[in-house]
């Protein structure tokens, strides 16, 4: 029972501060494309910069945010 009880308690503090916790932002997601980008084989890497070539920054770091940037805040 002490274990529920426990269980109960660490249940209810994840539900309190999970509104607090912060999610990727900017940098993370730059971070995320920055791994994926490395992990490109030629032939990706390829295909990326061509789905890419109207972007600013024609790499998956550098369009990591672009969800972010048109969600409604």
């Amino acid at each position: 029972m002490k274990k529920f009880g426990a269980l109960v308690v660490a249940a209810a503090l994840l539900l309190v501060t999970a509104p607090l916790a912060s999610a990727w932002g900017p940098q993370g997601h730059s971070i995320v494309g920055a791994v994926a980008d490395a992990q490109l084989t030629p032939a990706a890497r390829a295909e990326v910069s061509r789905l890419l070539a109207g972007q600013a920054t024609p790499t998956l770091a550098g369009v990591a945010n672009w969800a972010d940037q048109v969600r409604p805040s």
